[in-house]
């Protein structure tokens, strides 16, 4: 739900407000920053001597990927010029019909006559949108009369023109599909029972709180599985307090000594003043007294192509008690530190590489390792890195003995696999060589990084390419 407030007109010799609007194009992110998908983004290029390609892949898209996609070179400054390619995609998504919860914009100031855009988005093309103002359903033909448009498009929203003071009010966008309706009180959230290791006699605290629109009046409560206890589960009071735009209900529930007849799903349920509702659920898992485990899980892409320049990353969760080591491995077996273009990080229970501004020398497998009593859990990555091929001539000297033979190595490092060709030019003295066209050293070995014979080199300057 978002309140919109329409302030009285300002007097001319001031500067008015200008109208609220949306355009952000993708959202990756959930409210705490955290990216909402298993893997990133991945795009790739093609150049086949016509022209290019580019192809953009998701790993663990959700319904938060509906959006348009703009494609456009790389080398422009212009964020969206009218030259890009673009596309719109939808995410179906049977239990998030609505893109964006206008509960990330509870508030929203719009001048007067001006429009606002209520970003309603659907992910998937046949939802249903409806809009209500103060639980009400919107009458466009009264709106109509009263010289307010209503425009409607999936990819963007409600936009609402012309409005003026009579117009403020809650509004709230209701998306069907078939019998499957969003709830029109917010979900509530609670304390993440996956991050905790319950054993039998351990003491529990579970939070569980909403937030709501200013003039909406709601109750919450907990439903749990071990109903009949009554002398080691209790329920906190109801307290509800006061948001800059809203404001906030939380209730928690207590159980002491837990037993296993308290494992069970745990549900907070929010009820508003028209008997609406909406609930989160989790479910809490007890264990026996001392009881370890160690898993590591991986859902992204374990295998990862990437251009050089880019970044890329692994997450992965921690299902351990109790706590384990967790130690990152490079693609030479020696362990990983933060430092240079290298990042490991630790939150609750995931743990996580990063690997910014990848090069060829980057490539390579890498793996991750949690340990405890419970014993070693392992999981193994490659990083394949798209980049310029690096060519390296070792054994190389100035001066060669005639008659003797010699081996020069080329070391040639690229992705796709480089052709390497060996170049020789013929000069009597050094100075010369340079005006001097290469000749190129063909022969019928398997590969041409292999050992010149010198019985037959004047002055030759050697050159591996690719």
């Amino acid at each position: 739900m978002v309140s919109v407030v329409v302030p009285p007109p300002l007097p001319s010799n001031k500067e008015l407000a200008s109208p609220i609007t949306n355009t952000s194009m993708v959202f990756l992110y959930d409210e705490a920053g955290e990216l909402v998908v298993d893997g990133l983004p991945m795009v790739v290029y093609n150049y086949d001597g016509f022209k290019y390609t580019s192809q953009l892949s998701v790993s663990g898209a959700n319904y938060l990927y509906t959006a348009r996609y703009y494609c456009q070179r790389n080398d422009t400054t212009q964020l969206h010029p009218s030259s890009a390619a673009n596309i719109y995609v939808y995410v179906k998504d049977d239990e998030n019909l609505i893109v964006r919860d206008l509960m990330n914009l509870p508030f929203l100031r719009v001048q007067q006559h001006g429009d606002v855009l209520l970003p309603c988005r659907p992910s998937s093309p046949d939802v249903k949108v409806e809009l209500l103002k103060d639980s009400e359903v919107v009458d466009t033909i009264s709106l109509k009369e009263e010289n307010v448009e209503i425009d409607y498009d999936p990819t963007e929203g409600i936009t609402l023109h012309h409005i003026d003071i009579k117009h403020s009010g809650d509004y709230e966008c209701i998306a069907r599909l078939g019998d499957i309706k969003t709830e029109s009180v917010p979900k509530p959230m609670m304390t993440d029972i996956d991050e905790m290791h319950v054993e039998v006699g351990d003491n529990v605290n579970l939070n569980c709180w909403v937030d709501m629109g200013p003039s909406i009046g709601f109750s919450m409560e907990w439903i749990y599985p071990n109903k009949n206890e009554k002398n080691r589960i209790f329920q906190s009071d109801f307290i509800a307090s006061q948001l800059n735009q809203g404001k906030r209900g939380q209730q928690n529930i207590t159980i002491f000594s837990v037993t296993h007849e308290d494992e069970g799903n745990y549900t907070c349920q929010v009820t508003d003043h028209n008997k609406n509702t909406n609930n989160i659920s989790k479910y809490m898992k007890v264990f026996d007294l001392n009881t370890s485990y160690n898993d590591l899980v991986h859902k992204g892409r374990a295998t990862v192509t990437e251009y050089a320049g880019n970044s890329i990353m692994w997450v992965v969760d921690i299902i351990a008690h109790p706590k384990p080591n967790i130690t990152w491995y490079d693609q030479f077996d020696k362990e990983i530190h933060t430092s240079g273009n290298k990042e490991i990080s630790m939150s609750g229970k995931q743990t996580w590489l990063k690997i910014n501004n990848v090069d060829i020398d980057d490539s390579g497998n890498y793996s991750v390792r949690s340990e405890n009593k419970h014993g070693t859990k392992w999981i193994h990555f490659s990083l394949v890195v798209w980049d310029k091929p690096r060519v390296e001539i070792i054994g190389a000297n100035n001066f060669f003995n005639q008659g003797k033979r010699y081996e020069i190595k080329c070391k040639v490092k690229g992705f796709p696999a480089p052709r390497v060709r060996w170049f020789i030019r013929y000069c009597r003295i050094p100075n010369e060589c340079e005006n001097v066209d290469p000749y190129i050293i063909r022969n019928q070995l398997k590969t041409p990084c292999k050992g010149i014979d010198t019985t037959w080199v004047q002055w030759a300057p050697l050159r591996c390419t690719h």
